[in-house]
């Protein structure tokens, strides 16, 4: 059969390599879903706390220690998902260019006559025989 063989294709390699949870980008994720999970309770916190009176003076420190911080918190642990979530996408489409580029490489290869390569081994077997 001409041209490569599919027991040979160099993504079985890349493929076997496998690959590792990153435990960084674990931890982060984690950091940020308790960072948006505490900036709810205290927006949530700062609401229960406000909602009991009409005097805006009285819903201010409520709304200054509960519930600003907590939108504050929310956000920040949203753009650390989008950031994480980000870096992961351009991380596997790094991998999908390789794998394109090694396939590429491998289907564009001129194939092996396999009657030189008979001839090649054939000679070296005589060259051992004498």
């Amino acid at each position: 059969m001409d041209g490569p063989q599919l027991d040979e294709h160099p993504l079985q390699q890349i493929a076997a390599e496998g690959k590792r949870p990153d435990s960084r980008a674990t931890m982060a994720t984690v950091a940020a879903g308790a960072l948006i999970a505490l900036g709810v309770v205290l927006m949530v916190s700062g609401w229960y706390g406000a909602s009991d009176s009409t005097n805006p003076g009285d819903q201010l420190p409520y709304f200054a220690s509960g519930t600003l911080p907590g939108v504050v918190l929310v956000l920040v642990g949203s753009s650390m998902l989008t950031r994480r979530e980000s870096a992961r996408s351009r991380s596997e489409l790094e991998n999908l260019n390789t794998k394109v580029d090694v396939l590429l490489e491998w289907m564009t290869a001129p194939p092996e006559a396999p009657a030189a390569s008979n001839r090649r081994a054939a000679r070296q077997t005589e060259a051992s025989d004498d």
